[in-house]
């Protein structure tokens, strides 16, 4: 049964969805940045142990460039954090429109077909009390007759 509110039902599901597809984007972000850091702690840790047998090779550029790798990858976690905590609140306000607009569907549903009984018992009931009247006014003639 079509309610009033199946539009923003549908809308409400709409917006849902595209935040659960967001969402599912920001972590997977997430996980290329975790990849990429661990590709540099990977990378840092192989150039320690090339450079701990030679004292005089140079390391100090190399760790600055990846102290710097470092910070942009957790800034940009940090930021990607950020927007997935930000998503996830925005997918649970939408999932309560959500449930309220479907809660609100199925309370018109329940009076509908409530209304619809309660028809269908009056037409009964009208048609019960149309026969027992109809007896009762027969019985009625033929008692005068009698």
């Amino acid at each position: 049964m079509k309610t009033p509110v199946d539009p923003v039902v549908r809308l409400q599901r709409r917006s849902v969805d595209d935040l659960r597809g967001r969402i599912s984007g920001e972590v997977s972000r997430l996980g290329e940045i975790d990849a990429a850091f661990a590709a540099v702690e990977a990378d840092v840790a192989a150039q320690y142990r090339v450079v701990a047998g030679d004292w005089q090779m140079p390391m100090h550029g190399f760790a600055q460039r990846r102290r710097a790798d470092r910070a942009r990858l957790e800034a940009q976690r940090r930021d990607a954090m950020a927007r997935l905590d930000r998503l996830r609140g925005e997918a649970a306000e939408a999932y309560g429109k959500l449930k309220a607009a479907e809660d609100a569907a199925e309370r018109f549903r329940d009076e509908a077909n409530a209304a619809i009984a309660l028809a269908e018992q009056n037409a009964a009931d009208d048609f019960a009390l149309g026969r027992f009247v109809a007896r009762k006014a027969a019985t009625a003639r033929a008692e005068r007759r009698a």
